[in-house]
């Protein structure tokens, strides 16, 4: 499932201002510092890359070299790197912030978690220039979940111009 589409699991609202705005606005701001710390400590270590979702799990080094105070990550073919245990480097690694995850974000809209079969469904968000669209699983509406009066649902043709404007594609669509 793509991003920016519609389809029966998700629905689209534009939102307009309010307080799921400014927990929006937050969840960028601390996520967009976590990784300014993030880019500081990849520049600090040498590092090529970090692995991460929301924490850091590893590193590559340049031509998958191992610096010393770094091991393996146990059945990792990457080349990913960890600090070795009960080190300085390794204090530095484990202190490292993590960014807030889809449950805390779903937590600060109030929007319930809805289950598809095996998969779980979030709310989410996707900025389109200066416009903000909230993604609400579609099972959270049949579950009791009201959309803020901030939010008004779009239509496909509605989000799908959105999308054109932000990338300058035009959408074929059947």
């Amino acid at each position: 499932m793509l991003m920016g589409t519609i389809d029966n699991l998700r629905t689209p609202y534009l939102l307009i201002g309010g307080e799921m705005e400014e927990h929006i606005n937050n969840v960028i701001a601390v996520n967009a510092a976590v990784q300014d710390v993030w880019r500081k400590y990849k520049n600090e270590v040498g590092a090529e890359r970090l692995y991460a979702g929301n924490r850091v799990v590893g590193a590559t080094f340049p031509d998958c070299g191992v610096p010393d105070g770094w091991i393996h990550r146990q059945k990792d073919p990457r080349c990913v790197v960890i600090p070795k245990a009960r080190t300085v480097l390794r204090e530095q690694f484990d202190q490292l912030p993590r960014m807030l995850t889809a449950y805390e974000f779903n937590e600060g809209i109030s929007c319930p978690i809805v289950t598809v079969g095996n998969r779980q469904l979030f709310a989410s968000f996707e900025l389109y220039g200066d416009r903000m669209v909230v993604w609400i699983p579609s099972g959270a509406l049949d579950m009791g979940y009201e959309p803020l009066k901030e939010m008004q649902e779009l239509t496909k043709s509605e989000i799908n111009e959105l999308i054109t404007l932000q990338s300058g594609v035009d959408i074929i669509t059947n």
